[in-house]
């Protein structure tokens, strides 16, 4: 996806900057160039000091769609996971998405007991994003081979209540 698909996508009637994104998994379900375009589209709302929130996969495989996610009492997060698909993770390291986001730096990692890396970036100031590669349109979101799970479809909900 381009700039312009996010740029339509997105809502459009942002008015004041933006404090905090939750970008929960859906960085796992897109490829270095979608990453690239969707922060250069978002910086723009963002100021000094405002924070991205997002986790990202360090096992080799994932579901195949992003997970359902709510905010529970006190810091906790739920999710569930529907399990009938898996699909290659891209298992992106910190480095590697500080750098896909030159306007933000790591202000904090953790990585979870679910296997999950959590993520939390501040932003900086504007900065040139990345050049892309040389990109086709079905080539914007990383549609790995996926592979089904033995046994009927299930689903995982983790976290506290």
């Amino acid at each position: 996806m381009t700039r312009d698909d996010f740029a339509r996508m997105l809502p459009s009637e942002i008015t004041a900057p933006i404090d905090i994104v939750l970008g929960w998994d859906y960085f796992n379900y897109l490829n270095r160039d979608s990453i690239i375009c969707l922060m250069a589209y978002l910086s723009q709302f963002f100021k000094k000091g405002s924070f991205l929130y997002f986790i990202t996969a360090t096992n080799k495989q994932m579901p195949d769609i992003p997970m359902h996610f709510e905010l529970g009492r006190g810091d906790r997060i739920r999710y569930k996971a529907e399990l009938s698909y898996l699909r290659p993770s891209p298992q992106y390291a910190p480095r590697v998405l500080e750098d896909m986001m030159p306007s933000f730096s790591i202000r904090r990692l953790s990585l979870l007991a679910s296997g999950f890396q959590e993520h939390i970036f501040t932003f900086e100031k504007h900065r040139d994003p990345p050049k892309l590669n040389v990109i086709t349109e079905s080539s914007l979101i990383d549609t790995s081979l996926r592979y089904r799970v033995k046994g009927t479809p299930q689903s995982v909900n983790a976290g506290g209540s």
